[in-house]
């Protein structure tokens, strides 16, 4: 309800002496309280409530697009950790050619340029790895800032490094996005906002307020007495009471409209943000299905061969280097995998149920 008013009078005060109100000729005290129109009260605290339930929901939203910040970033942690491992890997199988070359050239079957290409080779996977330890630090910077933790605060490797996949269809998840989608929440509370505002306007436009006084009266010449008032607004000849109801239609379309558009972006997204995670699932199952063992075959062949002869360094080299490439690739996609499902869950507004990428491990 509004506020009650409280009035004090003096009437008829000599215009001599204006400041005289001992000579008035009446005192009066009144108490008035304004009704606003039947059912616009009821009608504008749902709008309020639906508005501030908005508001949680867009809040909801940001929250989400921290957590999906916060999980590319682990994302890019535990790459950068698969990547140092996969280089020592590979430093430690350069270091077993290196062993090779040597025994080769005390034999007198090889010469001094396979050792330079081997300390080469040891060299800028040095490097690699160099570069690869940057990469964690900024990693685990931006997690510890997200943790509000300082910048160079120890972060424990990670334990959960399996790619993980969400096998539910871009329908289920369309339908999941429409219950928990912040953006879907926040437009179908503004709907209902705009509909008790538009029903709060007509209420307005069809019935009057009233005024309702209960006054105290004082002639200091006669006895005391009391009044009452009551006046109401005339909403039916004129004023702005019926435009405000076409005003509050107009924004109840537009919310609607907007719910329209934020099911199409919702829609659009997820879409994208699906095709990621089923690509990646099968780049994955590719990679430790068929290329991975198959150069880790090779690999064997060639260091068999390689001690009698029959294979020269360079093969050697480029098979270790094709292995190299498919498990960082591996790792890559691996982290590129757990930023699409980071994305779906923050396009579709909620945790989704996981599930491990089916594969047979190479290694």
């Amino acid at each position: 309800m509004p506020s009650p008013e409280l009035g004090l009078e003096a009437w008829n005060l000599p215009l001599a002496r204006p400041y005289a109100l001992g000579e008035a000729n009446m005192y009066m005290v009144e108490l008035r309280q304004r009704f606003p129109a039947a059912g616009s009260l009821d009608a504008r605290a749902r709008a309020m409530a639906d508005e501030a339930h908005a508001m949680v929901a867009e809040l909801a939203s940001e929250e989400r697009q921290i957590a999906q910040r916060a999980a590319d970033a682990y994302a890019d942690y535990v790459h950068g950790i698969r990547d140092h491992a996969i280089h020592h890997d590979h430093l430690a199988l350069l270091e077993q050619m290196q062993g090779a070359v040597r025994a080769r050239f005390t034999t007198g079957g090889t010469g001094l340029a396979d050792a330079a290409k081997i300390d080469l080779e040891i060299a800028k996977t040095r490097r690699d790895i160099a570069r690869i330890d940057g990469d964690i630090t900024r990693a685990r910077a931006t997690i510890n800032s997200l943790l509000r933790r300082p910048a160079d605060a120890p972060l424990g490797p990670p334990s959960d490094i399996a790619p993980m996949t969400v096998r539910l269809s871009a329908d289920e998840l369309v339908a999941r996005a429409e219950r928990s989608r912040g953006a879907f929440v926040a437009a179908r509370d503004r709907i209902q906002a705009a509909q008790a505002r538009r029903e709060a306007a007509e209420a307005e436009a069809r019935w009057p307020e009233l005024m309702v006084g209960v006054g105290y009266w004082q002639d200091p010449n006669m006895r005391p007495g009391y009044g009452a008032n009551v006046s109401m607004s005339l909403p039916w000849l004129w004023g702005e009471k019926r435009d405000r109801v076409a005003e509050a239609r107009e924004r109840e379309a537009a919310e609607t409209s907007a719910l329209a558009g934020a099911s199409v972006e919702a829609q659009s997204e997820i879409t994208e943000a699906h095709a990621r995670v089923v690509t990646a699932e099968r780049e994955l199952q590719v990679l430790h299905t068929q290329a991975l063992p198959a150069a880790r075959r090779s690999i064997d062949a060639i260091r068999a061969v390689y001690t009698t002869g029959s294979a020269s360094l360079l093969e050697w080299i480029d098979a270790a280097r094709s292995f190299l490439d498919l498990e960082m690739e591996e790792a890559h996609i691996s982290a590129e995998l757990a930023r699409a499902v980071a994305s779906l869950e923050r396009s579709v507004g909620a945790a989704l149920p996981l599930t491990a990428v089916a594969t047979e491990d190479a290694r």
